[in-house]
């Protein structure tokens, strides 16, 4: 969260949105939401199960999936700053 924040340029949010409510996703959004003493918001913008990043609601209505960060735990910290294009789907 402090990786996308710093990259965003921004000091705060209002709450976390996780992809998918269901499983580990669920839990981490929680975990960062306490974190942070912000709300959770229970949605759902995935809408199906295991898709890719370029198949959810957020990717549909044109917003932005990055900047994006991975870290692992021990503070090692990647910060994504370009969306991967979806593949093409010929005819």
């Amino acid at each position: 969260m402090q990786a996308v924040m710093t990259a965003s340029g921004i000091s705060t949010f209002d709450a976390v949105i996780p992809n998918e409510i269901g499983g580990m996703n669920a839990f981490e959004a929680l975990l960062a939401a306490h974190r942070f003493n912000k709300p959770t918001l229970d949605t759902d913008l995935v809408a199906r199960a295991y898709p890719k990043v370029w198949q959810t609601v957020r990717c549909l209505h044109d917003i932005p999936i990055t900047p994006a960060a991975v870290a692992d735990g021990t503070g090692h910290q990647e910060v994504i700053h370009t969306a991967l294009q979806p593949p093409h789907v010929g005819h």
